[in-house]
């Protein structure tokens, strides 16, 4: 059995080695409180290991190698690395950076989009924008009042948008929706639903908008014999993919009434160009007959050859 060391001596053996010694020694085996060397921390240690050379450091060197070797495996295998092109995209107010995230990750982080010329952000994960996710302002499934809200992007609407029936304000809702919503001409005062994407391609008042000379010309006749009338009436069980209107509904009359253009009897122009369009028009208008039938309801259709004697032929159905 060895002699045992003094305190002076173990401090001294320590010292060489690098540690600095803080406990009191009791043995070879008894655990002693000591300075690491490398990270400075005050850790508890069998004194044999440090007189056997068995360690250099309290572990923090072989973390700091594995943490090396992870960092450089994550940076050559990180979105910034492999994807440098959508790293510009990536935010600087993101907590990481591009070359310490893995672009398969679907967490969401911050995106910068300037597509339409105006600098805003948008959340999504590295894994989307990768796969070619696009900014959900830019692409109206998200609202940002001043970018892409209806008052912003089309204030000449504003001023016919119907407040009392909208549940929804202009700065919630984007130009290109498909939503119906309520409105109030500005001229005539009439109120109707249209989608924001028909009124944002120029649809007005239905009963300011232009319309075919036949239409005008019954429409004339009807106000002129104060009749009560409905422009462009549906019904639930009338459709062919979507609902299909009627030009006029005299309820008092339980009377429709159809004016056919030349397009619902020849190929068209334009948009109304092809055999395609022609037989789909003769295919609704069929649809329209044999469901006014069923429904033993009257329906008047007016050709466009008979404009001229428009007037005629409803006095003789309305006297």
């Amino acid at each position: 059995m060895g002699s045992l060391l003094t305190q002076e001596e173990v401090e001294k053996r320590f010292k060489n080695k690098g540690w600095k010694l803080i406990g009191i020694y009791v043995n070879k085996d008894t655990k002693i409180e000591t300075i690491c060397p490398h990270c400075k921390k005050n850790i508890f240690i069998v004194p044999n290991t440090i007189f056997q050379n068995n360690t250099q450091s309290c572990g923090c060197i072989t973390n700091q190698l594995i943490s090396e070797k992870n960092s450089t495996a994550l940076k050559r295998n990180s979105l910034g690395y492999l994807y440098p092109e959508i790293a510009k995209l990536y935010s600087k107010n993101n907590k990481k950076s591009a070359f310490k995230i893995y672009p398969q990750s679907n967490k969401k982080y911050l995106w910068i989009c300037e597509t339409y010329g105006y600098k805003h952000e948008y959340y999504a994960s590295a894994n989307n924008i990768k796969n070619g996710t696009r900014c959900p302002y830019c692409t109206g499934k998200k609202i940002l009042i001043g970018f892409n809200d209806l008052s912003t992007t089309h204030p000449e609407l504003i001023e016919e948008w119907n407040y009392n029936k909208n549940k929804i304000k202009p700065t919630e809702i984007s130009y290109g929706s498909g939503k119906k919503c309520w409105w109030k001409c500005s001229k005539c005062k009439h109120e109707w639903q249209a989608s924001l994407l028909h009124r944002s391609h120029g649809r007005g008042c239905p009963e300011c908008y232009p319309r075919s000379y036949g239409e005008e010309k019954i429409k004339q006749y009807l106000v002129s014999k104060n009749i009560v009338f409905k422009r462009e009436k549906t019904f639930l069980t009338c459709k062919n993919e979507n609902l299909l209107r009627f030009d006029f509904w005299i309820q008092d009359y339980n009377l429709l009434i159809e004016y056919n253009g030349i397009q619902h009897y020849k190929e068209g122009k334009g948009y109304l160009k092809g055999k395609h369009k022609l037989k789909k028009r003769q295919i609704n208008d069929k649809i329209k007959e044999i469901w006014a039938n069923d429904n033993q309801i009257k329906l008047l259709i007016i050709s466009y050859a008979e404009y001229d004697n428009i007037e005629n032929i409803l006095q003789k159905v309305l006297k």
